[in-house]
């Protein structure tokens, strides 16, 4: 019976659906946490209140700690030390027995960094959790390898003991910083992925209501002294029969205006009440039934008029109210209120056509069960590389070495491989600038095409090539036909590049192992060729790999496997520019690489989206 209005509203196909395994309504316990700080959390800020923490704030966090992975990378091995590492003799001794473990958290920096950044692209909570979760797992370590640091007494006693705590309480305040920003950014992204912008905007006035009333919790009946003040929802609850006179007068106050110059610091949370906890699960019940991935109004309305009639806790000074079993009911005509949420779900289903003009379009996905969307990664992938590979030109500019001698801790790079190192590097940037402004020009202008198209008459659902045709005729056509050529030219160059520079590296990468002494090979090289005999009695200097070696071989062939990886991503996300149609399944690779010469074997799916 609770669900009765909801099912009706949400019949059909879609209204039998149910939300998918980890999207961002599940689990509703962290969406009703974010629900109770919507005031504080409405507009937040980041960094000291310098940019808004959705989305700007978090790309700069995922910055911060990716910044901070590779500065301990450079720490560990290329720079002496910026943190708790001074020179000494002891200092020397000590870091040496926690170089590892550094190397380990900063590679965990760095990866948790781009799980952030694909959280963020791809507006999926759990992923920006994940980095949230890493935080506070690295303050902790952070605390406790200080805490280890400052009471071994091999490091000196008095000033030098004191500035060394100086430095890492300093360390830890920004750790501490971090992970606050970090917990307070996924909140925020859970309200705001989570809830429609109406829904958020009435649940900040009730908390506000609730605040200027001098409540300490939000409850049912601030809720509905905003909904009877608007006119909309109070001409909807007049259609559903619902005396909104009497509602009027005994919700309302005359206070209830200042609400919305209430302060909303952290301070000043008024937290959801028992009975509006209840309302808003079974409201989130309600769209998990529709299969909505916001909460919405006409979601509230459902869950609040379910039984036929409003219950509200009486307030403290109210009076003249008719209290029946302490709580004030106002009756409610079901049927006129399933009408009234029909009509308004048409809506909500229209406004969200014309923001997703592709409702019927699923995005390719790769990562396997991570499901992370092929554009936004790639664009991710390449913003990644053209920041590493600046850093590894000016680092070879300074001196400082690559960034392969920074983890080996050897001086590996061959003095053959040194001017095409650096060529490499500057065609990296080159080329993957080349590839963010295709992806950029080409999101713009498909949104741009549908959101005109739409104005013309599409449904929304339809695909880019059939949306293009309605909109030919219109004074932007030309200019959106060259973007999208731009698009798929600029990235069939970084097609082109991705494929070359892997099998370019695969041999500065070997030259480098050898010239780095990876598993003793050059020592064994020079050992047979120096040796008296052509075929010398025994082997002076074997083949052995140490531990870092090991590590060295498997981190060269992840990053391979990896890089093999993304080429394939791109030329996926290629076709789909190319040819209107994509996939990201290996079991369609035939059909992808064949595709391109259809015209000379006399096959293929579809004609090219640009002629």
């Amino acid at each position: 019976q609770v669900l009765r209005v909801g099912s009706e509203t949400c019949s059909g196909p879609q209204g039998r659906a149910r939300g998918r395994p980890g999207s961002n309504m599940e689990p509703p316990t962290m969406q009703l946490a974010a629900i109770g700080m919507a005031r504080w959390l409405e507009n937040a800020k980041g960094f000291w209140g310098s940019v808004p923490l959705v989305p700007s704030g978090g790309f700069i966090l995922c910055m911060a700690l990716m910044l901070r992975g590779f500065l301990s990378f450079f720490e560990a091995f290329g720079l002496d030390g910026l943190g708790l590492y001074f020179g000494t003799d002891e200092a020397i001794k000590y870091w040496n027995r926690t170089q590892d473990v550094v190397v380990c958290l900063a590679a965990a920096d760095v990866f948790f960094g781009l799980v952030g950044f694909a959280g963020l692209g791809g507006k999926n909570v759990h992923l920006v959790k994940y980095m949230s979760m890493w935080l506070l797992a690295r303050l902790a370590l952070q605390l406790v390898a200080v805490v280890l640091y400052c009471l071994d007494h091999e490091l000196g006693r008095g000033w030098l003991l004191a500035g060394r705590v100086v430095v890492a309480a300093f360390l830890l305040a920004i750790d501490m910083d971090l992970v606050w920003t970090g917990a307070r950014l996924v909140l925020a992204a859970q309200l705001r992925w989570t809830l429609a912008p109406s829904m958020l905007h009435i649940v900040c006035a009730a908390q506000g209501v609730a605040s200027a009333r001098g409540d300490t919790t939000c409850e049912k009946r601030h809720l509905l002294a905003v909904l009877v003040a608007n006119y909309e929802f109070r001409r909807m609850l007049e259609l559903a029969r619902v005396d909104v006179n009497r509602m009027f007068s005994e919700l309302t106050f005359r206070c209830d205006a200042e609400g919305e110059h209430q302060p909303n610091s952290f301070l000043d949370i008024v937290p959801c009440g028992a009975d509006l906890d209840a309302l808003l699960h079974t409201a989130m019940h309600v769209q998990s039934q529709c299969g909505d991935e916001l909460l919405r109004v006409d979601h509230l309305l459902s869950a609040l008029c379910a039984p036929g009639e409003i219950c509200v806790k009486p307030s403290a000074v109210g009076s003249g109210s008719l209290i029946i079993e302490g709580m004030i009911r106002y009756e409610v005509d079901g049927k006129a209120l399933s009408e009234q949420l029909a009509t308004i779900r048409g809506h909500f289903q229209a406004a969200k056509a014309l923001a997703n003009p592709s409702p019927q379009q699923v995005a390719p996905t790769i990562f396997g069960p991570l499901e992370l969307p092929l554009e936004e990664t790639v664009l991710v992938y390449c913003i990644f590389r053209a920041l590493s590979a600046l850093i590894s030109v000016v680092g070879m500019l300074i001196g400082s070495g690559t960034l392969l001698e920074t983890v080996v801790d050897k001086n590996v790079t061959a003095h053959e491989s040194q001017t095409l190192e650096w060529l490499e590097g500057l065609w990296c940037i080159s080329f993957n600038i080349v590839g963010i402004r295709a992806i950029g020009g080409h999101r713009r202008a498909r949104k741009e095409v549908q959101a005109v198209s739409m104005k013309l008459g599409a449904t929304g659902g339809e695909e880019l090539d059939k949306a293009f045709d309605i909109v030919r005729d219109q004074p932007g056509a030309a200019e959106w036909l060259s973007t999208f050529r731009l698009g798929a030219t600029g990235l069939a160059f970084l097609l082109l590049w991705g494929p070359f520079e892997l099998f370019m590296d695969l041999p500065i990468m070997g030259l480098s192992m050898v010239n780095a002494d990876v598993c003793h090979v050059y020592s064994h090289g020079i050992a047979r060729v120096s040796s008296a005999r052509i075929v010398p009695l025994s082997m002076q200097v074997p083949l052995h790999c140490t531990m870092v070696d090991l590590v060295a071989l498997a981190t060269a062939v992840c990053y391979c496997a990896f890089r093999a990886y993304m080429c394939w991503s791109v030329f996926a996300l290629w076709h789909g520019y190319a040819f209107g149609w994509t996939t990201t399944d290996f079991r369609g690779a035939a059909y992808l690489i064949m595709n391109p010469f259809q015209p000379a074997f006399g096959f293929g799916e579809r004609e090219k989206l640009v002629p």
